[in-house]
């Protein structure tokens, strides 16, 4: 499939086929990525590995994006059109600031307690799980928001192998330290163990180990330096350099920064990795929250894990983006970017948002529901994700924000240029479609139909 030497010249009218809604456009991912690095190289380029096993997307992706309307007063949900104009960020632009204020979280609060969350859902875009079928959301303005791929083939097979990891990763904690159990309980994720492993720097210069990672110091290393853990984070990495290549370059330059310093990151592109392991007959079932402290201008990784066989992703445990009013499917092994310091995000059961009569679920009391435990009972959840504080001293060159301020130097960035930047997509990818694709593809676009 050549295409022509001006791909990325973008053309709006191209995007008249979009009008009705999502749309799925199916393109051969390794052709298209190969003839753009034809057309930059101007030669033969290198042989892009299409294997499964290092790029899942082998045979075609589907890009789905949605023209959303205009903000609602009050509605709150749903409404994002531009990222660069509606994402809620802090002053300084370097992490979120969704839900930050004392009003918006009683308003939510409000509306869990009534039910009134239940009605609101009902109006989201469902993305159910298509095998061999990823998704991209966009923004009007093109920036690539959330990808979901599909389920690489080895990575239910090893889900076994993973809770043993996981298992040993753990060990005797909870017996060594009883006073965490209240802790654990009532963490927003649900009722579960939160091994945060890596490296974060909590109002200090020099980063250090949290403090899981510490009370399993030897545990941690061993399964950091697993074979599994090291195949499944490459995996991810990839994944990020292939669908966010910009934002994969701001976090290698923090890797390279650090690792000067002393400081390797464990897991590849991310200095930061939690497991989230369910305790007691429970499960990773998370309630509304933004992951504030998280890099704004950056994506987070999440993987579910279930090893008993049991989950059933297409009932239990999908994932709502509450600004861009979806509802997400996420099987076992699915990876998914987005950024989460960005989107509030929480887990719903699909039955809960369909119901018509009847009470229906507390979602503030989730445990309490009677009938999920065969089919999503030791749901966890694996996510890769990098701190603000983590790359704000590689691109300032002062180890805080206030250091760099008390040198007189402006330690803010700009959000609406980090989003241009950061969440932009290979250009093969860009939104609006180019007018002179080729006529496979341009035929393949005008045949494609809504999700």
């Amino acid at each position: 499939m050549p295409l022509p030497a001006a791909f990325a010249a973008h053309q709006s009218s191209t995007q008249e086929a979009a009008d009705e809604g999502v749309v799925a456009v199916e393109v051969d991912l390794c052709q298209l990525l190969q003839a753009y690095q034809a057309d930059q190289a101007g030669d033969e380029p290198e042989p892009l590995d299409c294997s499964r096993e290092s790029l899942v997307f082998t045979n075609s992706i589907a890009v789905a994006f949605e023209e959303l309307g205009p903000s609602t007063p009050g509605e709150g949900a749903g409404v994002l059109a531009s990222l660069q104009a509606e994402a809620s960020v802090s002053r300084t632009g370097w992490v979120g600031a969704a839900m930050k204020n004392t009003s918006d979280k009683e308003a939510m609060k409000q509306m869990l307690m009534s039910g009134g969350v239940w009605d609101a859902l009902k109006g989201f875009k469902e993305i159910p799980y298509v095998a061999s079928q990823p998704v991209l959301i966009f923004d009007r303005q093109g920036h690539l928001l959330c990808a979901r791929g599909y389920q690489a083939p080895w990575l239910p097979e090893s889900m076994k192998e993973l809770d043993g990891l996981l298992k040993e990763l753990v060990g005797s904690l909870p017996k060594r330290y009883p006073g965490k159990w209240g802790e654990w309980a009532s963490n927003p994720r649900g009722n579960h163990i939160p091994m945060l492993l890596g490296w974060h720097r909590p109002y200090t210069k020099i980063p250090t180990r949290p403090e899981a990672h510490r009370l399993v110091e030897d545990r941690a290393a061993a399964f950091i330096n697993s074979k599994l853990i090291q195949r499944i984070t490459n995996f991810v990495c990839s994944m990020l350099r292939l669908y966010f290549p910009e934002c994969a370059a701001r976090f290698e330059s923090a890797v390279l920064y650090w690792k000067k310093l002393g400081v390797e990151a464990d897991f590849g592109l991310y200095f930061n990795f939690c497991a989230n392991l369910p305790l007691l007959r429970s499960r990773v079932h998370a309630t509304p929250h933004a992951d504030r402290k998280n890099i704004a201008g950056g994506i987070c990784a999440l993987m579910a894990f279930h090893y008993r066989g049991k989950f059933n992703s297409h009932l239990r445990a999908w994932l709502v983006l509450w600004e861009l009013g979806v509802v997400v499917e996420l099987p076992v092994g699915v990876l998914l970017l987005y950024p989460s310091a960005l989107f509030y995000h929480f887990n719903v059961d699909k039955a809960d948002i369909v119901a018509t009569d009847g009470a229906r679920p507390n979602i503030a009391d989730r445990e309490q529901h009677p009938s999920w435990d065969d089919e999503a009972e030791g749901r966890g959840s694996l996510v890769w994700f990098n701190q603000a504080s983590m790359i704000q001293p590689a691109e300032l060159g002062y180890p805080t924000i206030g250091a760099a301020q008390a040198a007189g130097i402006d330690a803010s960035t700009n959000f609406k240029e980090d989003a241009s930047l950061y969440f932009a997509p290979p250009p093969p990818l860009a939104l609006p479609l180019p007018n002179n694709l080729s006529k496979e593809l341009q035929q393949g676009f005008a045949g494609s139909t809504s999700l």
